[in-house]
């Protein structure tokens, strides 16, 4: 089977190059609840949002470019595990990101929803969270998540005086800030400890469809 990142009819998976700059920090899911298991042929995906999208699932493990993109003009996809379960790649649930882009996608602040997987033989509590991932050990990691009244719910160096290891996927638990905001504004400012360079994600986050 050819692993390498390609077209493969109505989406393109695969391995990639990844060159890197700066800290290499990115917002790299957006998830309601988690995958429990890759032992099947593939599993579904459930979206609560209108028009097109564009679905990407990406590896969290270190060094390792896998990557999913899909249009997604429906609010349900399956997913199939056929590169997933491959020996070159073969993901664990806790190796695997997910998230949807509604809008400005290109932008330094994208829109996003979250993505749901499905629970074969059982029943799903949402509890939605941020999976952000750096290619640099980071001294600094700052979030801040605002209302979109504008109300600071979250401003804090969530290191403090530790590092956080490169690759190590960096997870903020969201439930209860939807709980009193249906729509969130996310920053994340990192600074790396290599060459002390700073970088910074942003994004709109959507609890469900507008």
């Amino acid at each position: 089977m050819a692993l390498a990142y390609r077209d493969r009819g109505d989406h393109c998976e695969g391995l990639y190059r990844q060159p890197v700059a700066t800290t290499g920090l990115r917002i790299i899911g957006f998830q309601a609840n988690r995958i429990q298991s890759t032992n099947a042929n593939g599993i579904g995906i459930h979206v609560e949002a209108p028009g097109l999208k564009r679905l990407t699932i990406e590896s969290l493990r270190r060094r390792q470019y896998y990557r999913l993109d899909k249009n997604l003009p429906e609010k349900d996809y399956y997913y199939a595990f056929d590169l997933v379960n491959h020996p070159a790649i073969k993901l664990e649930p806790d190796e695997i990101a997910a998230r949807v882009c509604l809008e400005r996608c290109e932008t330094m602040e994208p829109v996003l929803a979250p993505v749901s997987f499905s629970i074969p033989g059982g029943s799903r509590r949402d509890q939605p969270f941020i999976t952000l991932q750096a290619t640099e050990d980071l001294t600094m990691m700052r979030v801040e998540i605002r209302a979109s009244n504008g109300a600071v719910l979250l401003s804090k160096d969530v290191l403090q005086d530790r590092n956080w290891p490169a690759w190590r996927p960096a997870v903020i638990p969201l439930a209860d800030f939807f709980a009193q905001a249906p729509q969130l504004t996310l920053r994340v400012t990192a600074r790396g400890r290599g060459l002390g360079q700073v970088d910074a994600v942003a994004a709109t986050l959507l609890s469900s469809a507008r």
